[in-house]
């Protein structure tokens, strides 16, 4: 579903360079990894923006 979201803004470069993985911590936290290809280095912020309310809205 992250995947799904992350490839579905159209600043990130959809091509093999995306790596996600999800980990949980010792209290039970998902923690994701994410590296993606931006069309340019200020995307990065909206990105990360944009995930913390996705992630907010369907997972909280």
């Amino acid at each position: 579903m992250l995947e799904i979201r992350i490839l579905e803004m159209p600043w990130i470069v959809s091509d093999d360079s995306l790596q996600l993985k999800i980990t949980r911590d010792e209290a039970g936290n998902y923690i994701a990894e994410i590296h993606v290809h931006l069309l340019n280095p200020e995307m990065a912020i909206k990105t990360e923006e944009n995930l913390r309310v996705f992630v907010r809205e369907v997972f909280a």
